[in-house]
This record gives structure tokens, sequence and C-alpha cells, in this order.
């Protein structure tokens, strides 16, 4: 009996190289992106009357064609098998985006007694503001700080020096006995 001959497996054929270079891909794609759909967002608002006139829901549909924009370019950049994808993932991002910004507090009447005037001012940032005298006064304690520790390790230093001056003394002595 003969068995038939092994056949290989079809090999696909080679994708199509990219017209730009990966490295220069990798550089330009994600300005090129961002700056396409904040661009194109822009265009579109003004195209449809601008900020104030645009309702909710019409800001949402300008924040999708914005993204699709810049899926557009980010997926030819990276070949054209990643177009549909990137243009449906930037959508998604843009949409969702400004449906979050639409959903939050516009803040449009803040209450100015109980306002914070800075987010420095909320309790759970780590940084304080200071003023200039405060900031000179801190500048100054730490620089105390410094030269005291600085004081204490030249005596010790000068303690460690007087012992061995004390044993180098003592060592002749020792070997003339």
């Amino acid at each position: 009996m003969s068995q038939p001959e092994a056949t290989p497996p079809a090999r696909r054929p080679p994708a199509p190289k990219a017209q730009i270079p990966p490295e220069l891909a990798e550089i330009l794609a994600p300005s090129l992106q961002v700056g396409l759909g904040a661009g194109s967002r822009s265009a579109i608002v003004h195209h449809w009357g601008g900020e104030s006139k645009l309702t909710s829901s019409d800001k949402v549909k300008a924040s999708t064609l914005a993204g699709a924009s810049a899926g557009l370019v980010g997926g030819a950049l990276r070949g054209p098998r990643n177009i549909l994808p990137a243009i449906a993932v930037f959508s998604i991002f843009g949409a969702t985006g400004q449906a979050v910004v639409n959903a939050l507090p516009s803040g449009a009447a803040p209450d100015d007694s109980n306002s914070k005037s800075s987010w420095l001012d909320s309790r759970w940032s780590p940084v304080t503001p200071m003023t200039d005298t405060e900031y000179a006064t801190f500048i100054e304690d730490k620089i105390l700080k410094l030269d005291v520790e600085v004081s204490m390790i030249d005596d010790q230093l000068a303690a460690l020096r007087e012992r061995k001056a004390q044993r180098d003394a003592q060592e002749p002595r020792q070997e003339g006995s």
C-alpha cells in the first residue's frame, strides 16, 4: 500500500508592507490621532453652529465623528486591516468620553462663599500652598538642621581622630617594652 504524500500546509501570502516605516508610525500615530480628533471636533462643532447651540446629544455625535476620524488616521498608519477596528474603538472612546462630560455637573453657579480657590486647598492634597515668608522660614529650618548634622559629624570625626592619635601614641610604647 502506498501512502499519500504529505503536503505542506498552504502558506499565507506575505502581508503588504506598510507605506510608513514602523518607527515613524510609532511617533506619528499618537500625535496625529489626538490632533486630528481635537481639530475635527472643533470643525464639526463650528460647522453645526458653535458650542453654545449644540445639545448634549449633538456634542456626543461630534465627539463620535472626531473619534472616528482619529481612528481612521491611526488605523491607516498601522495598516489597512487596522482601519475599521480603530474607527470603532476611537468612536466609542469619543462618544463615551463626551457622555461622561455631559453627565458631570456643569458648575455654572458655584457658591463662592464655600468654594475652594485651588485644588491645593483640598484636605486630600499632599501639597500645601506656602507664602514666600513661610517658604523662607521652611528653608532656613532645613539649613539649620543640616548645619547641626554637619557639626555633629565634625564632632564625631574629631573624637575618632583623637582616639586614633592616642592609639598611635600607645603603639610605639608597646613595641619598645
